[in-house]
């Protein structure tokens, strides 16, 4: 196949581009990682199965291991592909790097099981979303941050009042058939993937104080199912790198605006701990 492509670009496979490897500067690099950041979202979710699962010190490290795998394999490698068989300049604008790529091979039909493979990604991708937004939401009831009726569970432990509430809420997304592509494209990378930096800060910021308590003998190690390897290394990589990402996308074109509306989740955010607070105590 890339050789088929490559013959069709009328060149071979090569790292080498017109500009070098950097033509607009290494610090693109930053800038387009909040795209690249974007697209990953969600493997934190593990977190949230964990809580469900019947033994995650078993099960959790063969789950991370695998979404390793699979990112490289489906991932990495597919876009490692794609940069080898054509250049930068001739990707088309508004369509999916894969299925114009497939519709080259040569394959009847290629780009149609293509975009087949996409849908059933974003549909997995809206599943997830609904299943993560219901638990949290039925855990933030459970902790008095969000109404009672929603901490409630059918028999078989599904809590079904949060699903419907975010459901409901997922409807939304429908009137983003009104905003203009390009307008939508950025109100979603300010919206979740500045968000998603700041909470993978979090994240690596509540691993790190966790460990060291149960290492102080704070809290029993009993509860330390699963440790991460590599700790603190991996923590304080998550949080340096994040808020590089964080810094980087403020050079970008719509920089100004993106960092706009992360700092009004950002206050929304602090508001409601200050809110809620007192209501918890």
């Amino acid at each position: 196949m890339i050789y088929s492509l490559s013959g069709h670009a009328g060149w071979h496979p090569t790292l080498k581009t017109s500009g070098g490897w950097f033509p607009h500067g290494w610090w693109q690099i930053l800038v387009c990682m909040t795209i690249v950041i974007y697209s990953f979202q969600g493997v934190e979710l593990v977190g949230n199965a964990a809580g469900e699962t019947e033994s995650p010190h078993t099960i959790l490290p063969k789950v991370i291991l695998g979404i390793g795998v699979r990112i490289i394999l489906f991932y990495g490698l597919a876009i490692a592909i794609l940069a080898l068989v054509y250049p930068r300049d001739r990707l088309p604008d508004g369509q999916s790097p894969f299925v114009w790529v497939f519709s080259h091979v040569g394959i009847p039909g290629a780009d149609t099981l293509m975009t087949l493979v996409i849908f059933s990604a974003a549909v997995s991708a809206a599943n997830s979303a609904i299943y993560a937004s219901s638990r949290m939401l039925w855990s933030m009831a459970g902790d008095h941050f969000a109404p009672a009726r929603f901490s409630r569970v059918s028999r078989n432990g599904v809590p079904v009042n949060a699903i419907l509430l975010t459901a409901v809420l997922a409807l939304v997304s429908m009137l983003t058939r009104y905003i203009s592509a390009q307008q939508l494209y950025l109100y979603l990378i300010a919206s979740t993937g500045q968000v998603g930096c700041l909470a993978w800060i979090v994240i690596g910021w509540c691993q790190y104080r966790f460990r060291r308590a149960v290492d102080r003998g704070e809290y029993p190690s009993s509860l330390l199912r699963y440790r991460s390897p590599f700790f603190p290394w991996v923590a304080a990589i998550v949080i340096v790198t994040n808020i590089a990402i964080i810094i980087g996308t403020w050079f970008s074109q719509s920089g100004m605006l993106i960092m706009l509306i992360e700092l009004l989740f950002m206050t929304c955010i602090i508001a409601s701990w200050f809110i809620f607070r007192p209501i918890l105590k």
